[in-house]
């Protein structure tokens, strides 16, 4: 009954009431998919809050009227998610006079993350082998787990490339200290004659580290 009664208010409203200047709605421009994006606005005092979020979608039939659309009473916040596309959000304010605003707005759901990654420089040719010197006891679990993965280890293997971890303190990498520097861990691009080829700053994620090796996402 309500929703009757709410949707026949829409349809007076449209036909006797022009709406007056309408308020912001804040999104953000671009948001990556898979989180959760909050659309506000200034509650100005409204008796009803009307929602709309249309999504095109990119693939057939491209059209705002039917791939994607939530609705809905929900005050002055709504939040909601989709898969890549434009979504339009609209929102319509009913005050105690029955005047109404109407506000538009629009956000860009992305695949992946928002913010461009810099490029991985490829390794050199010579490359034989990868070292990662570290502090062992300074090791963070997010270190860990990027050290512990299987795929970029594997992805050395496939190259012919051999790889190890060591900590600092080990008399076997002594030599290479001077090119290390002095962050932990880093990453140690080593020649056929066991001599450091270049020194490189070590990933921040699992993924970061992959693409360093081979270029996987």
């Amino acid at each position: 009954m309500l929703k009757q009664l709410l949707a026949a208010a829409v349809i007076v409203l449209w036909s006797c009431q022009a709406p007056v200047a309408a308020g912001e709605i804040t999104v953000p421009e671009k948001a990556p998919e898979h989180t959760l994006i909050d659309a506000t606005a200034v509650d100005a005092g409204a008796k009803v809050h009307l929602w709309e979020v249309v999504g095109r979608l990119p693939k057939p039939p491209y059209s705002f009227d039917a791939d994607f659309r939530v609705t809905g009473e929900r005050g002055s916040r709504i939040t909601f998610t989709g898969p890549p596309g434009v979504y339009r959000v609209k929102l319509t304010r009913i005050f105690e006079d029955w005047k109404f605003t109407q506000s538009k707005a629009q956000v860009i759901i992305v695949e992946g993350d928002t913010k461009p990654n810099p490029p991985v420089p490829p390794l050199p040719s010579e490359v034989a082998g990868v070292l990662i010197l570290e502090e062992q006891n300074d090791r963070t679990s997010a270190q860990r787990k990027i050290m512990d993965d299987p795929v970029w280890q594997s992805l050395c293997l496939l190259q012919g490339i051999s790889y190890e971890i060591r900590d600092d303190n080990n008399p076997s990498v002594a030599k290479h200290l001077a090119a290390a520097g002095s962050e932990r861990p880093v990453v140690l691009l080593i020649d056929g004659d066991d001599k450091v080829i270049e020194t490189r700053a070590f990933p921040e994620t699992v993924e970061a580290m992959r693409k360093l090796i081979g270029g996987v996402k």
